[in-house]
């Protein structure tokens, strides 16, 4: 038997991890369109979803000025010291601009959900946990792209895809209970999970600490 992650080749690993991480914030629109909810609520909870997809900006904007310099150091002397202080200055960064963008959201969920109209405040309880997947994505999501450039990319493909089903059975377990809020504790629950794992697996396989490093050599 051959493992299909195992000869999966870098660049077509890192396009997985970009459609699975897609996936992965597409799926709960997905599912609570299978499971017959309320129009409204849909609505809401696309719009809650807006907003936590904005709140993830400081992490794309690492990702662009992170991923070259990453490139840059592959067989350089000195690498792994540069990559370590990288990684937490860099984190640290985007984890501060993360904070400062979801904090306000949730304190104020129903203002925020109140900027698309008064009938979208009923989702603002899934707001503050999206917002919360989002602000834990942004202080650990930094993980993926150093792993994958230290030879992680099968890992984190394989994480990925377990994640996304897990995120859909937690889909089909709470969204008849809680409706979008049930939606948003399962996306919650699934980026927390990861950005856990990823962040474990590039601390016990790398030593890349996040937010604290010594300087470069």
């Amino acid at each position: 038997n051959v493992n299909a992650i195992a000869v999966t080749p870098p660049p077509v690993a890192l396009m997985v991890t970009r459609l699975l991480m897609t996936a992965l914030q597409q799926i709960d629109l997905v599912m609570l369109e299978a499971l017959d909810v309320d129009e409204q609520a849909v609505g809401q909870y696309a719009a809650a979803a807006r907003v936590s997809h904005f709140l993830t900006l400081p992490l794309v904007a690492a990702l662009i000025v992170v991923s070259p310099l990453l490139g840059a150091l592959d067989g350089v002397d000195g690498a792994d010291a540069a990559r370590r202080w990288l990684y937490a200055r860099a984190g640290l960064t985007t984890a501060v601009a993360s904070a400062a963008l979801a904090v306000p959201v949730l304190l104020m969920p129903g203002a925020a959900m109140g900027l698309f109209g008064v009938g979208y405040v009923g989702g603002a309880s899934a707001l503050q946990l999206l917002t919360a997947g989002s602000l834990v994505l942004g202080c650990f999501g930094l993980a993926v792209p150093f792993l994958q450039f230290d030879g992680g990319y099968k890992v984190v493909v394989a994480v990925n895809a377990v994640f996304l089903v897990a995120n859909v059975g937690a889909n089909l377990a709470l969204i008849p209970r809680y409706g979008i809020d049930g939606a948003a504790m399962a996306s919650l629950g699934a980026f927390a999970a990861f950005t856990a794992v990823v962040a474990a697996l590039a601390w016990r396989r790398h030593g890349l600490a996040p937010f604290v490093a010594g300087r470069p050599a």
